[in-house]
């Protein structure tokens, strides 16, 4: 008997990692992280919840690359879906968590005057924030020197 042994399907970009700054990519991510950060806020200050709007990035990021359009069809590649996918989950817990909520304490204390500056905190904290986990990246802490199987990202931080 011969072993066979499964590949993974051939993408558009093979050997080359496709980049965030791509202007499909580019337009696709902000479009998503507005909505995604619209979503967000809608929902903590509605319900009081902060949704996981990553799964709504996938899923629209994966219907955009059926779209027979040529330069959506790049969209089609799941790496850049994984781009959309972390840009619209970062955009939605930087809006209704890192931003609102702080602003909203000291709502609830009865202190309106500390809003501004309890808002200027915040911004600097999500500032500071996304700059060391940029920094981070692709280092020995987070490695990006090749794709993680399915799941392990999650799970590496727990």
């Amino acid at each position: 008997m011969s072993q066979t042994s499964a590949t993974p399907a051939a993408t558009p970009t093979e050997g080359r990692h496709p980049r965030a700054f791509e202007p499909v990519t580019l337009v696709v991510t902000i479009v998503l992280s507005v909505l995604g950060s619209v979503i967000g806020l809608v929902l903590i200050t509605t319900l009081g919840i902060a949704p996981n709007t990553s799964v709504i990035g996938a899923l629209i990021a994966m219907l955009i690359g059926r779209i027979s359009f040529a330069a959506l069809s790049r969209m089609r590649d799941p790496q850049r879906q994984n781009l959309v996918q972390s840009a619209i989950s970062g955009s939605t817990f930087a809006a209704a968590n890192s931003l609102i909520t702080p602003i909203a304490v000291p709502f609830l204390l009865g202190r309106p005057d500390l809003v501004w500056p309890m808002l200027g905190g915040a911004v600097i904290g999500l500032a500071v924030d996304s700059w060391v986990l940029y920094r981070v990246f692709d280092s020995r802490l987070l490695p990006a020197s090749a794709a993680w199987p399915a799941g392990i990202a999650a799970e590496a931080g727990s």
